[in-house]
């Protein structure tokens, strides 16, 4: 589903459904001009639906005077697009290897491709700032940032298959090998951040405070420290058959084999906690070149290491190497040559071989 502050949207065959996020009613619905590969996401001005014919197709939210677009690239969606929390850039993986991000907001446009080292199959994770995470099945991962030439802030090999979606949290890009070796890389530099993988991990369920949850091969739940990457309690009676990942709130959702959904909660937090990046901002302003000036406390003016407010070369304001100071003659040819020389003049004087 696609889904925003207005708009809920669905896909039903070959009809893009959209109802009012508010009250559940039908507001209308289209036909696409290709079959769907995936359901609808909001992002901007449209609702962005993958196609079987190598392409996204977008249908206008808000402004139905616009007319629906059509975008053809190399390859089909493995998996659905996944938008910015912070803006209408979205991005999505190919079978032919290469990674989009696209603009959504005004006229709809391709920022650009990645090709990347091996294919991406699983779920592209958003981060602030327009930032995008994944792993390849080559086993490299890669960090970007939605510009207009897509900036890679970096990319490095990690010797396992990826097929599956990053988790961010606290700074890192938390992300499960197809082994079951769960990496913790720094968002920032893409380095690892525990001094190992954590073995046994099959699917990641959430992470808030100092714990990251699980489901591990064996189908038991479990709690890691983020810090360490060790595991500190197993639950063998807690075998959730599947689990709703949370990535932007504090919330755990459980469902089990007849329907029953379970929310799990911090002791003591009765309201969602949204999670953010603590550094996004100042990145984007680097990126954009607007940092704003440091502000500074004003501190008393240091002493002169040399012992007095003399220039410490002994000549005040004048020239360190012997000529005058502002006003007087120019200064000579350290090189010895006259000082009315013409503009040409060898600065050595004298052919110093003797020619």
């Amino acid at each position: 589903m696609g889904i925003d502050d207005k708009y809920l949207t669905i896909t039903n065959g070959g009809n893009l459904v959209k109802l009012d996020v508010t009250n559940g009613e039908p507001i209308n619905t289209v036909r696409t001009t290709s079959t769907p590969l995936y359901g609808a996401i909001n992002a901007g001005d449209y609702a962005l639906v993958p196609t079987i014919r190598n392409g996204v197709e977008g249908y206008p939210l808000s402004d139905t005077t616009r007319d629906p677009f059509m975008e053809i690239v190399s390859g089909l969606a493995l998996e659905p697009p996944t938008k910015s929390p912070t803006s209408s850039k979205t991005a999505w993986a190919t079978d032919r290897g290469f990674v989009y991000v696209m603009e959504l907001s005004g006229e709809p446009s391709v920022l650009f491709r990645l090709n990347t080292d091996g294919i991406v199959s699983g779920v592209i994770a958003a981060g602030d700032g327009d930032r995008f995470f994944f792993g390849s099945e080559s086993g490299q991962v890669y960090g970007i940032r939605a510009t207009r030439t897509g900036r890679v802030l970096w990319s490095h090999p990690y010797g396992e298959p990826f097929y599956k979606a990053p988790f961010l949290v606290n700074g890192m890009v938390l992300l499960p090998s197809a082994y079951g070796s769960l990496f913790a890389i720094d968002q920032k530099s893409g380095l690892g951040v525990w001094d190992d993988a954590t073995p046994n991990v099959d699917e990641i369920l959430g992470g808030f405070g100092d714990k990251l949850f699980v489901r591990l091969l064996s189908q038991s739940f479990a709690a890691i420290d983020l810090k360490s990457g060790d595991i500190v309690e197993i639950d063998d009676t807690l075998k959730p058959s599947k689990m709703l990942v949370n990535r932007t709130t504090d919330r755990l959702y459980l469902v089990n084999d007849i329907g029953t959904v379970q929310c799990l909660r911090p002791i003591g937090k009765e309201n969602p906690t949204i999670r953010r990046s603590p550094d996004t901002e100042d990145e984007a302003e680097n990126e954009a070149g607007t940092v704003k000036p440091t502000e500074t406390t004003p501190t008393a003016p240091e002493t002169d290491p040399f012992g007095g407010a003399t220039d410490p070369f002994g000549a005040g304001n004048a020239d360190p190497f012997g000529a005058g100071g502002a006003g007087d003659a120019p200064m000579a040819d350290p090189f010895g040559a006259p000082s009315d020389a013409g503009a040409g003049a060898d600065p050595f004087g004298a052919d110093p071989f003797g020619n």
